[in-house]
């Protein structure tokens, strides 16, 4: 029996999570990380028996696997708890900067850690062929197009940078210079831009579209993928559980 921590058990993909693995008969959730001074007001909501906890440490000292989907600070606060008490990671927040990117890789020496910026395993797919696309399709212009609920707080969202940085390596461009995020006023598209364009509003879920607009005669090409909701999402992160066997090492699924 796998014993898992949540942080973030109160949050939209937490309680998905959650609910995801007590679906599952070899795992337990035995405790879950909210923010300090909301443990009473979780608990009373979350319907679920599980020992909520404020302080990371105390979380730890009964979980085999700590899954993440927080904030940036959340979670490399959280990284260097795991990394401290030699305890695997399943982190699929967004939003993280290159600086924590780098440290959560370093952490990675100390304690086994899975990232992922989308554990949908349709986004997954698309991450795998998506470079023997735009190579056979050289030439075009890429356009990334991705939209959200109002409630995602970073753009262009993960999934949208994941996409971004597998065409530009497929295409062998450098992101900084590549790397257009939306336009405004009079700016030209340079023949080697790929650009991206976040969209928010209502309850809508995750859908994002990689458009290559073909040069002769306005033909083009598109993949569009619609993701419902953060379902599909949580069994992709609780198959994140057992990869992480106390080797430490990252593996970045996207």
């Amino acid at each position: 029996m796998t014993r898992i921590g949540i942080a973030g058990i109160g949050g939209r993909m937490g309680r998905e999570v959650l609910a995801a693995a007590q679906s599952e008969a070899d795992f337990a959730v035995t405790g879950g990380l909210v923010r300090p001074g909301s443990r009473a007001a979780v608990a009373s909501t979350l319907g679920a028996n599980t020992p909520l906890h404020e302080d990371p440490a105390n979380l730890l000292a009964d979980v085999d696997v700590v899954v993440d989907f927080t904030n940036p600070d959340c979670s490399l606060s959280l990284a260097r708890e795991c990394a401290l008490e030699g305890r695997p990671l399943v982190c699929g927040t967004t939003g993280l900067s290159a600086a924590q990117l780098a440290e959560l890789q370093e952490l990675s020496n100390r304690t086994a850690i899975v990232y992922s910026r989308n554990m949908s395993a349709g986004i997954a797919a698309l991450l795998s062929t998506i470079s023997e696309l735009v190579r056979a399709l050289d030439g075009f212009d890429v356009e990334i197009v991705e939209m959200h609920h109002r409630h995602k707080t970073d753009a262009p969202s993960g999934t949208a940078l994941a996409i971004a940085e597998t065409v530009a390596s497929a295409l062998d461009r450098f992101e900084n210079d590549s790397l257009v995020f939306g336009r405004h006023g009079v700016s030209p598209r340079q023949q080697h831009h790929i650009g991206i364009h976040a969209v928010r509003g209502g309850a809508m879920p995750a859908n994002t579209s990689s458009s290559s607009p073909g040069r002769v005669r306005n033909f083009g090409s598109a993949i569009a993928l619609m993701d419902g909701g953060r379902l599909p999402s949580a069994p992709s992160a609780r198959r994140g559980f057992w990869r992480n066997n106390r080797q430490a090492s990252m593996r970045c699924a996207t």
